[in-house]
């Protein structure tokens, strides 16, 4: 079993706890709402030009966001996901065939989005499913330029030096579609539990690479 399999497996079980026996079978009501929450992404591979390849680990980020539910079955959602991630960065010599250099770091990922959730059902629980654009800020950091050395006072360690660079970000276009379910415990409190695939338009990267992520969050609606 995967990581991600494990993952799937523990978020329908904790669904399955936390989802009250008895849950409100009215329409929900049209009205903003806020959520926050979790979301785990599988380890992937990504090839690059000259056959380059970024070995990323799977990770947890947050999620954060405000919607408008127009009616029972479609909502609009505005919000940001950040998360950070090791990874392997495997370089091929451009003179030297089969030589390679190897960097193990981490990313940051901050990335807005708008998306839509289509409610299949009009009442309480409902699957749905959903589409989404939004604009992924990496921060890679790995050194883009001359390493400084920088020296200051401190106060416990008195006049301490270590080194600093300005490190190589990137941006790239993101979207997305995803599949899963509601819960709506009452008026006011529900949740969401997504299956949800994620494309970025990296720049010199082989295609579009594509991310797994198992999202969960809590809802909490006003009107």
């Amino acid at each position: 079993m995967t990581r991600l399999e494990m993952a799937l497996t523990c978020a329908a079980c904790l669904a399955l706890l936390f989802t009250p026996c008895a849950m409100p079978q009215s329409a929900p009501k049209s009205g903003w709402e806020g959520s926050i929450g979790l979301f785990y992404q599988d380890e992937q591979d990504v090839g690059f030009d000259g056959r380059a390849l970024l070995k990323a680990d799977d990770g947890v980020g947050i999620i954060g966001a405000v919607g408008y539910s127009f009616n029972p079955r479609l909502d609009l959602v505005f919000g940001f996901e950040a998360i950070t991630i090791d990874y392997e960065l495997i370089r091929q010599s451009a003179s030297t065939l089969g030589r390679t250099q190897s960097l193990r770091t981490e990313y940051d990922s901050f990335t807005p989005f708008v998306k839509i959730n289509y409610n299949i059902l009009d009442r309480a629980f409902s699957p749905f499913v959903s589409a989404g654009i939004g604009w992924a800020f990496i921060d890679t950091n790995i050194p883009e330029d001359e390493v400084f050395l920088g020296c200051w006072w401190d106060p416990w360690w008195g006049y301490v030096c270590s080194p600093y660079a300005e490190t190589k970000q990137t941006d790239a276009f993101a979207y997305n579609v995803g599949i899963g379910a509601r819960w709506l415990f009452n008026d006011a409190y529900g949740l969401r539990l997504e299956y949800q695939k994620q494309w970025l338009e990296l720049s010199k990267a082989s295609g579009a690479p594509n991310f797994d992520q198992l999202r969960l969050t809590f809802v909490a609606k006003y009107w």
